[in-house]
């Protein structure tokens, strides 16, 4: 029997049979001598080790349209970002928050460089100093990875709608898988808009915890 796999981490057959077996409601035949065999090729599939999340404050005492951070990796495992929740105002609201492969600092006042997340919209804000949840994300980081942030109300209206924050920083606030450090408030629109420095993102991010993740397996 000839195996044939590839996976993002170097895992020996052994090895990435146990880690399979012990699975849960994984059940796999067995050849002739008893060893189990393993499925034929199908889709890519994320083994979830857990979900975490980490928020700055919810204390506003100033707002505008947008704010710039950096996120670090700093643990030993990948993360991949599920979601957002924002300090905001407003009912119908649309955000889009863009990322980028190096620091958000210095790249405040140009687009150069920066992917969006798909554009969330109709988001009703919960209120001052209420984590609004923003259904946007999936952004891989892996251990060691900085990526930099850009959260902008893209339907600010002053007077109406505003994104919160708090004066003061660059402050990092850390968990034991990722760090966040606060640069700037951000004006509308999108980069054009001014930047007012420091200032202190209110929010949460949320992600999943990736051990291993299997591209595929099959046996000839």
């Amino acid at each position: 029997m000839n195996s044939q796999f590839s996976y993002k981490r170097s895992l020996s057959v052994g090895a990435l049979v146990g880690v399979l077996l012990a699975l849960p409601g994984v059940v796999w035949a067995t050849d002739q001598n008893g060893i189990p065999t393993p499925p034929g090729p199908g889709p890519s599939t994320k083994l979830v080790q857990g979900t975490g999340s980490l928020t700055t404050l919810f204390a506003q005492n100033n707002n505008f349209a947008g704010n710039t951070f950096d996120i670090s990796n700093i643990g030993t495992l990948p993360i991949t970002i599920t979601s957002f929740a924002v300090n905001c105002t407003g009912t119908g609201q649309t955000f889009t928050i863009y990322y980028r492969l190096d620091t958000a600092l210095g790249h405040e006042s140009d687009p150069t460089g920066w992917i969006p997340f798909p554009v969330a919209t109709n988001v009703n804000c919960l209120g001052i100093n209420v984590p609004t949840p923003v259904a946007t994300g999936g952004l891989t980081i892996q251990p060691g990875q900085l990526r930099g942030f850009y959260v902008d109300l893209t339907s600010y209206t002053a007077g109406v709608s505003a994104l919160y924050y708090t004066n003061g920083g660059p402050t990092t606030f850390m968990n034991s898988q990722i760090s966040l450090t606060t640069y700037h408030g951000k004006g509308n629109p999108a980069f054009t808009g001014g930047s007012f420095f420091p200032r202190q993102w209110n929010g949460t991010v949320n992600y999943d915890i990736f051990p291993v993740e299997l591209q595929s397996f099959g046996v000839e």
